[in-house]
């Protein structure tokens, strides 16, 4: 692991001194493509995370810190008082038909601030508690009294000032955060009820994976952000781009936080550096798990570090475990984003081909789902049943047409 998280390491340090931020302009060439194709760039603008002409690494962090700090003094009054409590968020945290698109649409016309802060926030204070009703464990207590929150709750703010709104982008947007945060919390709550195959660092870092996972997402699969940004395959070594992007920004978000380590300005005395190396270990290899051309990559054994990766890898896929309506809007969440990036022509039901959704499905999701429930928590084998039952309606579609 740590041979795998140093090489990691060293391919981001190398991209620090790379990477120029343009990375969300399309060159000359490109301009004549749909004007959707670059929202993540004109998303950037309209939310005020990076300009157009940022020219390193560095300051294109700089950047998104700065302007979600200002955004952040602006609400100061509402900051300090979403940080006493996230009572709203507690039942929808605990609800499995949870539809993350509803949720942000309601915060949106509620006027809430940050609905994947708050409700990655929700999550971290039920397990600073220990978890939920006979889960509690002390251990956990323990180390989550460690964390700084209001630092932890400003660090997710910035995560969140990172994703693409759900006009921009159909599916790798802040709903689809949403959704892994809930789902993965879901799936925590199991887990730590269980054989304890799952340290209180481990738990605290799949929290933070599960935030960060796809911060910055281009809209597109890896092999054609390889085509069509060189600069960025380079950066990378042609590995996992996408993935490799989100590790760098949320690890360097999360140190520049200051949320982990204790800097005698409270209380709180904070991780010790082998704690946070060790964090910063499992969020890099759990959001590098989600490339799922490195599916078959995981080992097969239940260590801490192998179930973080595999509890992940579910999260990002649980919506197909969801209720049949919700599994439906990512279903075609996920062909808008597809068919505006790729400009095919899809078909059957409302642009779903669903021969490929059951191949994706007995492909990538139940194998994932059956590992889970089988290697890290029986808890959750409902999920891998639900997905079942969805996959087999749809495949009832195929027949259909």
């Amino acid at each position: 692991m740590r041979v795998v998280f140093g090489a990691l390491a060293g391919a981001l340090d190398l991209a620090k001194r790379k990477l120029p931020l343009t990375f969300f302009l399309d060159d000359g060439s490109k301009k004549s493509r749909d004007e959707k194709r670059t929202g993540v760039e004109s998303r950037c603008h309209r939310r005020g995370n990076v300009s157009s002409t940022s020219s390193s690494s560095s300051s294109f962090v700089d950047e998104i810190i700065a302007n979600s700090e200002k955004n952040a003094r602006k609400k100061e009054d509402k900051k300090r008082d979403v940080l006493v409590s996230f009572e709203e968020e507690i039942s929808v945290l605990t609800n499995w038909s949870f539809d993350a698109f509803q949720y942000v649409k309601n915060a949106s016309k509620e006027k809430e601030d940050f609905p994947l802060a708050r409700l990655f926030m929700t999550a971290f204070d039920i397990l600073a508690k220990g978890g939920i009703d006979e889960s509690k464990r002390e251990e956990m207590k323990e180390l989550f009294a460690l964390i700084n929150r209001e630092k932890l709750f400003v660090f997710a703010q910035n995560v969140e000032l990172g994703y693409a709104d759900v006009e921009t982008l159909s599916y790798h947007n802040v709903a689809h955060a949403c959704e892994v945060v809930h789902a993965t919390f879901a799936i925590l709550t199991d887990v730590i009820t269980e054989d304890k195959v799952m340290d209180p660092l481990s738990v605290l870092s799949l929290l933070i994976a599960a935030i960060g996972h796809d911060i910055y997402h281009p809209g597109c699969d890896n092999t054609t952000l390889a085509k069509e940004r060189v600069d960025i395959k380079r950066r990378y070594n042609g590995q996992s781009l996408a993935e490799m992007l989100s590790c760098e920004v949320v690890l360097e978000l999360l140190r520049r936080s200051g949320a982990l380590s204790g800097d005698g300005e409270d209380d709180v005395s904070g991780l010790t550096t082998s704690q946070i190396a060790y964090i910063e270990d499992v969020v890099a290899t759990s959001i590098l798990s989600t490339d799922l051309l490195k599916h078959e990559e995981n080992p097969n054994k239940a260590a801490a570090a192998t179930a973080a990766q595999i509890v992940l890898k579910s999260a990002d896929l649980a919506h197909f475990a969801r209720p049949r309506e919700i599994h439906l809007k990512w279903v075609r969440a996920a062909m808008d984003e597809q068919k505006q990036d790729t400009k095919r022509e899809v078909q059957n039901d409302g642009g779903v081909n669903w021969k490929n959704q059951v191949l994706f499905a007995e492909t990538f999701v139940l194998p994932t789902l059956a590992k889970m429930c089988e290697n890290v928590s029986v808890g959750s084998t409902p999920m891998y049943e639900f997905a079942k039952t969805n996959v087999e309606e749809s495949r009832q579609l195929i027949e259909a047409f």
